[in-house]
């Protein structure tokens, strides 16, 4: 039997249709790599694609990963209900780009570069975010901070807020000492982090903690001084922080 083996850097070349050639690419088997290389150009200045466009090509990759997640449970599903383990599945050597690849291989890049404006790099984390959703695909914590830097490197704190109260940004426990890491840049943000750790059902003695742990002293006495059922030996366990790091309060209050 013969195999045709294609070089994937010149098909690229021949579709001027990025989507079309997604397309192309998704059903090719070791073409991650040129599918995301496509995703990264299709991003930057020189080759920048409409939004609408962008939100296609991320539909068409968020619809094979779901296809896939699909699959991968109802494999694992099937599996468990025999007793012989069934024959190998063959979705698992499709071409998948999860958020993790779009992450490190295109999103950070694509941030990172001064060349693109502010207003385009949101609208394009909002767009994937969105896609994702769509799909019901859950959205990653790194992925969260990624946009929660970027809106914070260029004063977009008003759009973070409303971002987080709406849950565009969803509940983590990462986020919020995100979030707590703000507070010098943009006071509000710890009462977000607060409210995120108690949706998240987070003991009063954790949010304690985590506060401490970021160093953040004065957050954690109003924590306990507004009336939550911290435990008894809370209040000792700041007071020994503010001895331990007196340097920390003389910070806060700096900031104050």
């Amino acid at each position: 039997m013969w195999y045709l083996r294609l070089t994937m850097e010149h098909i690229v070349e021949m579709f001027p249709d990025q989507c079309l050639l997604l397309d192309f690419l998704i059903l090719r088997q070791q073409s991650k790599p040129t599918i995301l290389k496509v995703c990264k150009q299709a991003l930057t200045p020189e080759y920048q694609l409409p939004l609408q466009e962008i939100s296609s090509l991320f539909a068409k990759l968020n619809q094979v990963f779901r296809d896939y997640i699909d699959m991968e449970l109802a494999y694992l599903q099937k599996q468990e209900a025999q007793c012989e383990n069934p024959l190998p599945p063959s979705h698992r050597d499709c071409v998948v780009i999860d958020q993790n690849d779009m992450m490190s291989h295109v999103l950070e890049f694509f941030v990172s570069d001064c060349n693109i404006t502010y207003g385009f790099k949101i609208s394009v984390l909002m767009e994937y975010v969105k896609s994702l959703e769509g799909f019901r695909i859950k959205t990653k914590p790194l992925l969260h901070e990624l946009l929660i830097d970027t809106l914070v490197q260029n004063g977009g704190f008003l759009m973070l807020q409303q971002l987080v109260r709406h849950r565009v940004v969803e509940d983590s426990k990462r986020v919020a000492c995100k979030l707590l890491s703000l507070e010098s840049a943009h006071a509000p943000c710890s009462q977000l982090a607060l409210d995120m750790l108690q949706r998240l059902k987070t003991s009063d003695d954790e949010i304690i903690e985590v506060l401490l742990s970021k160093q953040q002293v004065l957050p954690a006495l109003r924590f306990i001084t507004f009336g939550w059922d911290a435990r008894p030996g809370a209040s000792s366990e700041v007071s020994r922080s503010l001895h331990a790091r007196p340097n920390d309060l003389l910070h806060s209050l700096q900031i104050l």
